[in-house]
């Protein structure tokens, strides 16, 4: 009944639960995840933990931990301050790479490999990576050696130079096919020049103003520079913030002996250039209103040229500025950027391009194409960085004008925000949170930099596709142009990705829920309670937008088109090409109509008379198709506009005559070409006369066109005035561009419908139709 225990067993027990090793002390955890704390058991510092890995479930630890401590908040900061050293070291190495990269690039393409009077100041690693169809990568020159566009001896002084996307060789190719024997009724000389100072406009007393002025500058008493110098912040130094306005103050002070407004200012070549710039705009708004509702007889006024006020004032700052070339200063290139705005503005684009040589080495040997060193204070480093990328500015809207090389490269610096705009000195505050006052400087230098690329990359190919044909251009063979502008559309896409990144607040509100930077014509929504400088900044860079767009792609309008469109994508970026010029001219009609915002800003005027030259030749090479009709809208619009602005611009009037003469002389060819169409109704085209034309290779006809002879880099006349042989206008079987091995591109399509396309697809799209024997009367 009784259970009895021997004592020896408890012994031997207890002596081996003394002797075995004791159990590990359990792993402690920051904190369990919830899964592992409701079922009670272990967990682990992974991020999900074992166990939650394990089941496939979601574990709170994947979460970043959060510090419960300042211990513990302290470690992490310290951590992600390390992290970012680490990071910013990263940076700092690759950019120093590819900085250097850069200058060993520069070195290899040497002047006379490049044909450029300096080495190569741009490298295009993705233009060299692209080949298309039998097009293989190789180490021949660009451009420069096949397509060398316009040669000028038409000048006064000798030979000057225009690449083919400037308005001297569109111009050119506009009056080479006027000139030719393709038009059944050639319109004569239509006397077009590419530049709107050009045009005569007067007498010849007139038409030389600079030689008729005075040397000399009179001197204005303080009371009336300040007058014109508010001008400069109110207008000029939101769209060019080189200037830092507390410092110019005080400079502008030291530069007067005493405050009573009697004494004299010292000399000072960047006020005197301040005052050339403020006079050039400011007098616009001294003659009433511009005198509207007055006749020309009545008040002589409006046939000043007003452009040319304070060119007295540009002179003794150019010889001020030539004394301190050798010990240059920040003031002296300040200056010299503004010698460069004014030149500019007078259309005197090459004597701009010169200046702005002169400008670029001043800013060379003051180290402001170089990251400025250890010490600069904060302000002087962004206003160093603004006054390189307004440099940049320049030199790429003069370059696109001009079609010549660049000078200068884009240089990425981050001065949109809220403490570079606070640092700059100037208090424009907006009425936005999502911009400064110099978000427009930075949105404009992005937009330069994506067009620049874009066309440095497109006219590599055009080196690369021509093969060192000197004697030929891209228009020459069909093929050619389609596989450019398939090429094109791919190196355009970073400026359609602008378009979407540009701040809502920059960008100009259209009406009936019109998208801004677009071609749908709908009328802009003028905001007229934000402040000025703010309407100036979201209409000047949506004019520049339209520009840049125009400026690119008018080199895919051909003189004449083809019969039956072989380029579907070419021509679609011609009339992607004028419906930008439509857009530009409909602004221009709004704004100088409904606001004062644009008077006195004469390189703006030079916008509207390009967009003229585009329109006229979309025009002239297709009578007609869908765009047509508002194009040529768009044509009388202008002649309002160049009105207006002959108000104080007596080019612009003369011009609004010349086209207004060009409308006339076209609306008389068309009246003769419906003549023909209704009397060749109910007879039958002989076809078989046109059978051997249609069955012509192209082989034998696409390299040899009056292009070879009139636009090659051995053309020796500016613009040609007589009649040229007829261009060999042949059908061939439509381009596939799908053998090319080039990938599918997004083409910008949706300015243009597909009625605007269907014209090029039939038998009667140009003026060669018309002036075809078969259906003229």
């Amino acid at each position: 009944m009784f259970s009895t225990f021997s004592a020896n067993g408890g012994n031997s027990t207890t002596t081996t639960t003394t002797n075995s090793p004791r159990p590990r002390r359990r792993q402690q955890v920051a904190r369990a995840c919830d899964w592992c704390r409701v079922n009670r058991i272990k967990c682990d510092d992974k991020q999900p933990c074992q166990n939650c890995q394990t089941r496939g479930g979601h574990c709170s630890n994947s979460r970043p931990l959060e510090a419960t401590s300042l211990p513990a908040a302290n470690r992490d900061i310290q951590r992600l301050r390390s992290k970012v050293k680490d990071l910013q070291e990263q940076l700092r190495i690759a950019k120093q790479e590819a900085t250097e990269a850069r200058i060993q690039q520069a070195q290899i393409q040497t002047p006379a490999q490049t044909n450029f009077s300096t080495p190569s100041l741009h490298s295009l690693p993705d233009a060299a990576n692209d080949s298309t169809g039998d097009i293989e990568q190789n180490s021949k020159p660009a451009l420069n050696e096949s397509w060398q566009g316009l040669r000028d001896i038409g000048t006064r002084t000798g030979e000057l130079y225009y690449g083919p996307v400037s308005s001297s060789y569109f111009l050119a190719r506009v009056n080479r096919y006027l000139s030719s024997d393709t038009l059944n009724q050639p319109l004569g000389d239509l006397r077009l020049k590419p530049y709107l100072a050009e045009i005569d406009y007067g007498p010849a007393q007139q038409q030389q103003p600079q030689s008729d002025m005075t040397d000399i500058a009179e001197d204005l008493t303080r009371v009336q520079e300040e007058y014109y110098l508010n001008l400069l912040w109110q207008a000029f130094h939101c769209l060019y913030p080189i200037l830092s306005e507390p410092d110019f103050a005080q400079y502008y002070d030291s530069l007067w002996s005493s405050s009573d407004g009697n004494s004299t200012r010292k000399p000072s070549p960047l006020v005197d250039i301040l005052l050339a710039v403020c006079m050039q705009f400011g007098n616009v708004f001294l003659f009433g209103e511009h005198n509207r509702g007055q006749e020309s007889h009545d008040v002589d006024r409006p046939r000043k040229n007003i452009h040319m006020a304070g060119h007295t004032y540009y002179q003794r700052a150019q010889r001020l500025s030539q004394n301190e070339l050798e010990y240059p200063s920040i003031t002296t290139l300040q200056a010299h950027i503004y010698s460069v705005i004014y030149l500019y503005n007078l259309s005197q684009f090459n004597a701009a391009h010169t200046n702005l040589g002169t400008t670029v080495r001043i800013a060379q040997a003051l180290r402001l194409h170089l990251r400025p060193v250890e010490g600069t204070s904060p302000e002087n480093q962004g206003l160093y960085h603004r006054i390189w990328n307004t440099i940049y500015r320049l030199d790429s809207q003069l370059s696109v004008n001009l079609g010549r090389p660049l000078l200068v490269q884009h240089l990425e610096f981050d001065d949109d925000n809220a403490v570079q705009a606070h640092l700059s000195g100037t208090s424009l505050l907006p009425s936005h949170d999502d911009i400064s006052w110099l978000s427009f400087h930075v949105q404009c230098t992005k937009l330069i930099s994506a067009v620049q690329d874009a066309q440095a990359a497109f006219e590599q190919k055009c080196g690369q596709l021509l093969d060192g044909n000197t004697t030929g251009d891209i228009y020459d063979n069909p093929r050619t142009t389609e596989t450019l502008a398939e090429f094109f559309g791919r190196k355009t896409t970073p400026v359609r990705e602008w378009v979407h990144a540009v701040p809502k607040s920059l960008k100009c509100g259209r009406r009936a829920d019109g998208e801004a930077f677009s071609t749908d014509r709908t009328p802009l929504n003028l905001d007229t309670y934000i402040p000025l400088w703010l309407q100036r900044q979201r209409l000047f860079l949506e004019l520049l937008y339209h520009h840049l767009q125009i400026s690119i792609s008018r080199q895919f309008l051909r003189f004449p088109p083809v019969a039956v469109s072989l380029t579907p994508l070419a021509d679609s970026l011609g009339i992607s090409c004028v419906y930008h010029a439509i857009t530009l001219t409909n602004i221009i009609h709004q704004v100088l109509s409904e606001t004062d915002l644009l008077h006195g800003w004469f390189h703006v005027y030079q916008y509207q008379w390009d967009a003229v030259l585009c329109t006229l030749g979309f025009v002239l090479a297709n009578p007609v198709c869908p765009p047509t009709p508002p194009a040529r809208k768009s044509l009388q619009t202008a002649v309002q506009n160049l009105e207006i602005i002959g108000e104080h611009f007596p080019a612009a009037a003369s011009a609004a005559s010349l086209v207004r003469d060009v409308n006339e002389r076209m609306d008389q060819v068309i009246d003769e070409f419906r003549r023909s169409i209704t009397g060749r109704q109910g007879r039958t085209p002989n076809t078989s006369s046109s059978s051997q034309t249609v069955t012509a290779p192209l082989s034998k006809t696409a390299t040899n066109t009056p292009s070879t002879q009139y636009l090659s880099g051995t053309f020796t006349a500016s613009w040609p005035d007589q009649p040229m042989p007829a261009l060999d206008i042949v059908s061939t079987p439509p381009l596939m561009t799908t053998n090319t091995g080039i990938p599918a591109v997004s083409m910008p399509m949706d300015v243009i419908s597909g009625n605007d396309l269907q014209w090029m697809q039939g038998t009667l799209g140009s003026w060669v139709d018309f002036a075809d024997p078969r259906f003229v009367s």
